[in-house]
């Protein structure tokens, strides 16, 4: 087994098709397959079903796939630890959910300690899924006891251990000249009137709110939020830690008042070195 073949069989499973990985990793197709051929004598195990339309994984090779992704990516982290020690600084590999204190508090954290940050910004599904994988070795999430956090089963089978950092209560965020903007605090029963917009959530708790909730607006782009905002009616629930990145002139926010309505803050990972412990340690207590 060596690394062209793990390379030539990831990239075949991402592309579905041998011309396409072969094109991607900048190899001819004929010795592509010849690789993932050499990688399925070996192992004994039949990796992809070939087909005239491209190719597509067996159970066996979907299993192989996240193995495969493991050992790929800890020769990278190798390779970048050896590169940036070179260099006397480290990286730290982070995945966060879009939280506005974050990114400065990351920043100011590179600014005095000799390290750098590769940090990935997206939805809460796809931070675990990164820290699973191996691409990040932390992954901050944002939960709330009315979306639970459902992943006890996917920490517990995958090793991952989940910390809390802080808890509050959300905001509603609003226009200036609002209904309810005179308001001190809100309850759900105040927003029934109006739609609801979605901001940077996962598949599963979008689904469920827009099961209970009328929705104007799904999206990930905190400027397309404002001019909902702006123009409209609609409210946007989101956390304390999100008031710098929506606040303005024009928009207000207001705390929700529920007994089910707390959020929190923590962080995920597998295991941490030193490097890691220390900036968590320092982190968490200047949050």
């Amino acid at each position: 087994m060596n690394i062209q073949g793990l390379n030539c069989f990831i990239a075949a499973a991402s592309c579905g098709s041998f011309t396409a990985a072969a094109r991607k990793l900048y190899v001819s197709q004929p010795n592509l397959s010849k690789s993932i051929e050499a990688l399925e004598n070996e192992l004994g195990v039949r990796l992809f079903v070939r087909t005239n339309k491209g190719v597509k994984l067996t159970d066996d090779g979907a299993e192989l796939l996240d193995q495969a992704t493991d050992i790929i990516n800890s020769l990278n982290d190798i390779s970048e630890y050896y590169a940036h020690r070179q260099r006397k600084t480290k990286v730290l590999k982070l995945s966060i959910q879009p939280i506005s204190p974050l990114i400065s508090m990351i920043s100011e954290y590179a600014k005095n300690n000799s390290v750098s940050f590769n940090v990935c910004e997206t939805n809460r599904d796809e931070v675990i899924r990164n820290v699973i994988n191996s691409k990040s070795k932390i992954g901050f999430i944002m939960t709330c006891n009315m979306d639970p956090l459902r992943f006890n089963d996917v920490f517990k089978d995958n090793h991952l251990i989940y910390k809390e950092i802080a808890s509050a209560q959300p905001l509603v965020f609003i226009r200036k000249n609002h209904p309810l903007s005179t308001r001190k605090h809100l309850i759900y029963d105040d927003l029934l009137p109006y739609s609801r917009i979605l901001y940077n959530l996962d598949n599963y708790t979008r689904n469920s709110i827009i099961e209970k909730n009328e929705c104007n607006l799904i999206t990930n782009s905190v400027e397309l939020v404002k001019r909902q905002l702006l123009a409209t009616q609609d409210y946007l629930i989101q956390t304390p830690w999100d008031r710098n990145l929506l606040s303005s002139d024009e928009i207000i926010c207001i705390p929700l008042i529920d007994k089910n309505s707390k959020v929190s803050l923590g962080y995920c990972f597998k295991q941490l070195d030193n490097i890691y412990i220390k900036f968590i340690d320092e982190f968490c207590h200047s949050f």
